[in-house]
C-alpha cells in the first residue's frame, strides 16, 4: 500500500513476504495507486527503489519500508 512522505512515496511490506529477495537499489518498478475515491480511477506511474529499511521497532516492527522516487 503506497504512502506519501516529504521524500517521495514508500510502501510497507512483511519481511518475511516472498517478493523481498527480489527488491534491489535502484531498481525500476511499475506501481498502480488505488484512489480511496470510487470515482477516482488507478493511476500507472514508473518508480525506482530509493530506499530499504528494515523496521527493527514499534507497530511496524516485522515490516521492510521500500522508498520510491517516482518518475515524472
Amino acid at each position: 500500500y503506497p504512502h506519501s512522505s516529504l521524500n517521495g512515496a514508500y510502501v510497507l511490506i512483511k519481511d518475511n513476504s516472498e517478493i523481498v529477495k527480489h527488491l534491489k537499489l535502484g531498481r525500476m518498478v511499475d506501481m498502480v495507486h488505488y484512489s480511496k475515491r470510487d470515482d477516482d480511477p488507478a493511476s500507472k506511474f514508473r518508480s525506482q527503489i530509493s530506499d530499504i529499511s528494515k523496521i527493527d521497532q514499534g507497530p511496524l516492527k516485522g515490516h521492510i519500508k521500500i522508498g520510491l522516487s517516482i518518475e515524472a
